[in-house]
This record gives C-alpha cells, sequence and structure tokens, in this order.
C-alpha cells in the first residue's frame, strides 16, 4: 500500500472513530434542541470563521453565516465543540471530512452545534491538517458550502 493511500485510509478510520463518539452524544444534544437556552457559550468558541453575505443573494438560498469551533488546533483526546449559524430556512447542516459525513443537530432555528471529545489517536494520525467542509440545505434541495481547515495536533 502506498503512503497516499494508506494516509486516505488513516483519516477515515479518525473519522470513523470521531462519528462513533458523536453518535453516543447526540442523543443527548437531540433532547436540548427544544431548550430555547441550551446553546453554548460563545466564549468557548475561540476559532470563528464569518462567511460574508452578499447582498444581491437570493433569499430562497440557504446561507452559513459562521462557523464556531473551539479550536483551529484540535488535541486528541480532547474536546471538539461547532456552531453553524445559519440563514432561518436552513433545515439540516452536514461536515463532510475526508470522504465521511456527518450531521450536525439542530439547536434552534438557524443555530446547528455539536460538542464531543475526540479519541485518542495514533500519533501517525497527529499534525495534519483536514479540510471541514460545512454544507447547509433547505428542504427543497437547495445547498451551499464553505471549508474550514482543522489541524490535529502532536
Amino acid at each position: 500500500m502506498d503512503r497516499r493511500s494508506r494516509n486516505v485510509m488513516n483519516a477515515r478510520l479518525f473519522l470513523l472513530i470521531c462519528g462513533f463518539v458523536s453518535a453516543i452524544v447526540l442523543p443527548s444534544n437531540a433532547a436540548k434542541a427544544d431548550a430555547p437556552n441550551a446553546s453554548t457559550s460563545p466564549a468557548q468558541y475561540s476559532y470563528v470563521t464569518k462567511v460574508p453575505v452578499a447582498s444581491s443573494q437570493d433569499p430562497t438560498l440557504p446561507q452559513i453565516l459562521e462557523v464556531d469551533l473551539n479550536a483551529q488546533q484540535l488535541s486528541a483526546p480532547g474536546p471538539l465543540a461547532v456552531r453553524i449559524l445559519t440563514s432561518p430556512n436552513v433545515s439540516s447542516v452536514f461536515v463532510h471530512v475526508e470522504g465521511q459525513t456527518f450531521g450536525i443537530p439542530l439547536a434552534q432555528s438557524g443555530q446547528f452545534e455539536l460538542a464531543v471529545t475526540l479519541p485518542t489517536l495514533p500519533s501517525y494520525m497527529k499534525g495534519r491538517n483536514y479540510n471541514f467542509d460545512f454544507e447547509a440545505l433547505t428542504t427543497d434541495g437547495k445547498r451551499t458550502h464553505i471549508g474550514v481547515p482543522v489541524f490535529i495536533t502532536l
């Protein structure tokens, strides 16, 4: 197996582990979806990516307004907190990383949140950049994307 194939396989393993961890956490987040004050403290998000919105944009298109993470450099094991602020017409948000897709639960209209603990990873999976591609969708299938780089520390 060549080095590139091994790196892709390792990245997928990392994401599958993260997906397993988020599957365990998602039911507790779903219970908070109806609570209006269940949002995470803004101080928790130190890596904020604001997305400029074109004034002439079609108002029926979904918009990602802001992507917030607890840090740009994440440790494994360690926390991962994500908040996506969207236009009110967005019905679902997904993150795509290295060929894997994970849903981010709705916290309230226009706000999607996920908080998980990243598992311990082998050293060869650390010290790398990953591109988190966030995708927002409306109920009629319109979509938009934004990419956010994240680094897993050694």
